[in-house]
């Protein structure tokens, strides 16, 4: 966990941001979940630490852990995972298990992707969902 707040950190100085406690508590609460969270679960799960949380508050911190690169949306979802350093590694598939919500990240093959001449790609979306092995396995 002190790898990736340290991450945030360290983003947040080269960036001249603020770690603010809510946003530190976000980020932890991801990386303790370690699966898509929704935003009403995080509220959820940060109301233990004093003081309400509103949905406005959430999602702007959400918005920002974006920014800075250390969480991404899982649009079908609508929820939130720890992201980390996958933007470095260039653009990635999400398999997102149905049944434990659990989540894998496999390079996308950009050679059956390629854009449109002069066309400036700012976000890709790529989410496979069905069964993870573990799960699909219990369904035999």
């Amino acid at each position: 966990m002190n790898e990736m707040v340290d991450l945030a950190e360290a983003r947040c100085r080269e960036q001249g941001l603020e770690l603010t406690p809510l946003r530190r508590r976000t980020l932890e609460a991801l990386i303790r979940a370690g699966r898509p969270l929704k935003a009403y679960d995080l509220m959820e799960e940060l109301s233990g630490h004093g003081g309400r949380n509103y949905p406005y508050s959430i999602y702007r911190t959400l918005e920002f852990l974006q920014a800075i690169g250390l969480a991404r949306r899982v649009e079908r979802l609508n929820a939130y995972m720890l992201w980390g350093d996958h933007d470095r590694c260039g653009p990635v598939s999400l398999f997102i298990c149905e049944r434990c919500s659990g989540v894998e990240t496999r390079p996308l093959d950009v050679a059956v992707h390629q854009p449109p001449s002069g066309f400036r790609i700012t976000h890709t979306v790529s989410e496979y969902y069905g069964a993870c092995a573990t799960c699909g396995a219990s369904m035999s």
